[in-house]
């Protein structure tokens, strides 16, 4: 067992008669600095590309959730337009309101049903450009002018937000 300790202490050559193999030889401090320096920028360019695919995933992922909202929001719009043909109708709208026996409540809720009528169609009116957090995007317009005598002049004008 002896001989097979001293065996493994062993170089696998004789460094005084054969040349030191390329890989086992100690690398010159200018090349391991260029080594380095190109596995950093490995490390890096992966991280990047790392987060790029992560972006993508996550639009990719939002799409998708766009996507199903649409499509409820479709069925919805449908729901409601359903609803709307029979509660909207001139007939039901005049019985309901010919009725003689009308109590405040009933007129209470005929109130209420329009403002949410009115509130629905105001919402419906806006513009349906929205940032990533569901609010309406703003919109701003900048302008800057100089004269030729060097002297400078702005305008901003901003669109309010509806909500």
């Amino acid at each position: 067992m002896a001989s097979k300790n001293k065996k493994s202490d062993l170089l696998p050559y004789n460094p005084l008669l054969t040349d030191v193999p390329q890989e086992i030889m100690p690398i010159a401090p200018n090349e391991e600095a260029e080594q380095k320096a190109e596995l950093i920028e490995q490390v890096e360019s992966l991280a990047t590309l790392n987060k790029e695919v992560l972006e993508v995933k996550r639009r990719q992922v939002e799409l998708i959730v766009d996507n199903k909202k649409m499509d409820a929001a479709q069925k919805l719009i449908d729901g409601i337009n359903v609803v709307a043909e029979k509660a909207l109708n001139a007939e039901t709208i005049t019985k309901i309101v010919s009725k003689e026996d009308l109590t405040p409540m009933d007129l209470k809720f005929l109130a209420e049903a329009m403002d949410k009528m009115a509130n629905t169609l105001k919402n419906l009116m806006t513009p349906s450009m929205q940032d990533e957090l569901g609010k309406r995007k703003r919109i701003k317009i900048n302008a800057a002018f100089r004269t030729p005598s060097g002297e400078q002049a702005a305008i901003s004008v901003e669109v309010p937000n509806n909500e």
